[in-house]
């Protein structure tokens, strides 16, 4: 089966998918390497972060220790959203996507969150931070990108 119903909140649905050794991945022997939730129109910026679903997916991948990107179309929320605005927020999560994917370990060694948070790890560079789920990437895609 390839795909899964979930009725539930774009955090939850991260939750039942990744959860360690219950979760949907887990339970048909995938590990995570990455998250991407979104994108989402309208960007998620100030106070927006703390009740958007597609940043709480990302917060939650993190959480349980795998990289996670969100990312949003900021744009002229008064105009309807294009397919060509669409396709440009693509691009540029694509984009976003080859560079995350440099720095993250693909055996997702932090998944689960197995170890406690050392001083050594929070000296590390952001690009450590973000390979070990320490922190989430919020892309907002600028509407002239």
């Amino acid at each position: 089966q390839r795909f899964q119903l979930v009725d539930g909140s774009p955090a939850d649905c991260a939750l039942v998918s990744l959860e360690p050794g219950e979760g949907l991945l887990a339970k048909h022997g995938k590990r995570p390497i990455l998250v991407v939730s979104g994108i989402n129109a309208g960007a998620n910026s100030g106070s927006n972060v703390l009740y958007s679903g597609t940043v709480a997916a990302a917060r939650q991948a993190g959480v349980l220790g795998v990289p996670a990107i969100a990312t949003s179309l900021d744009y002229d929320m008064k105009v309807p959203y294009t397919a060509e605005q669409a396709a440009m927020s693509a691009s540029a999560t694509v984009t976003i996507i080859d560079r995350a994917l440099r720095v993250v370990d693909r055996s997702s060694s932090n998944w689960g969150r197995r170890d406690e948070c050392s001083l050594e790890i929070k000296k590390r560079t952001l690009a450590s931070a973000f390979a070990r789920g320490d922190t989430l990437i919020n892309l907002n895609v600028p509407h002239n990108w």
